[in-house]
């Protein structure tokens, strides 16, 4: 466990936080220290005061994260998940997976993009390289998808919540209840 310093009301405070290493959503608050590549498993160059990323942070944030290699993903990236720069100055994305639910686990946060699980009363076909490609979907994006019946989501798919192709082929959301409500 590690104390990461943030800002609540303008003050700064330390909180215990564990590092995971894997992240939510998109990454946005992702603190892992996960510093290499997806794609090209190379390592990740330190960030430096002069990338455009940084200059937008507040001053203890540059501070803390200048020299600095682990993946992150800052507000208004269009990245999708944590990266960083190699040591080529390409914009990379990490090797950091998605947190992944509890297989028995029958809610999703948000929208449900690291929902990996099935409804139990949706039916659903089984996912294949081919159904991911008809709705773009990238083979490092299907997060272990193939030969499942899972339900899950992706921020470009414009969906609201988990869903999969049902057995008539169509895309159908699955039944399930955000965290924290129940279905009446």
């Amino acid at each position: 466990m590690c104390k990461h310093r943030i800002s609540l009301l303008g003050e700064y405070i330390l909180l215990p936080f564990i590092l995971d290493e894997c992240y939510m959503e998109e990454g946005r608050n992702y603190i892992g220290r996960v510093n290499t590549t997806l794609l090209t498993e190379e390592p990740c160059a330190p960030w430096r005061s002069d990338h455009p990323e940084i200059r937008s942070l507040d001053h203890h944030q540059r501070e803390a994260l200048v020299g600095e290699t682990y993946c992150r993903n800052f507000e208004g990236s269009n990245h999708t998940r944590p990266w960083c720069y190699t040591q080529s100055e390409k914009q990379e994305e990490c090797a950091v997976q998605p947190c992944h639910k509890k297989k028995d686990e029958e809610c999703f946060t948000g929208i449900g993009l690291n929902f990996r699980g099935f409804s139990q009363t949706t039916q659903c076909k089984e996912w294949t390289n081919a159904t991911l490609a008809n709705y773009n979907i990238s083979l490092t994006d299907n997060q272990g998808l193939i030969g499942t019946r899972n339900c899950s989501n992706w921020q470009h798919v414009n969906m609201t919540s988990p869903w999969c192709i049902n057995l008539d082929d169509q895309q159908a959301e699955c039944d399930l209840s955000p965290c924290g409500f129940t279905r009446v």
